[in-house]
């Protein structure tokens, strides 16, 4: 089964790429309920659809494209 998410209005689609620093567990403390992940780009560059089923758990070296309040993204460049 795959889920159904309500993008937010003025959501933005942003590819991150995770890093031994900037972790998953890291991009989901900073983003919280702001990111939806879509896809996953693996070190191979093989695409991976995020799903309600699937349980991934992306690794430094791998993108995430996701789509993301344009309000976090915001504040994210502000307080660079």
């Amino acid at each position: 089964m795959v889920g159904v998410a309500v993008a937010p209005a003025g959501a933005v689609l942003k590819k991150t790429e995770l890093t031994q620093e900037f972790d998953y567990d890291a991009f989901e403390a900073y983003y919280g309920d702001t990111a939806i992940p879509l896809f996953l780009i693996d070190q191979n560059n093989k695409l991976v659809i995020f799903t309600v089923d699937s349980q991934l758990k992306p690794k430094p070296g791998q993108k995430i494209i996701s789509l993301i309040k344009a309000d976090r993204i915001k504040e994210a460049e502000e307080a660079a």
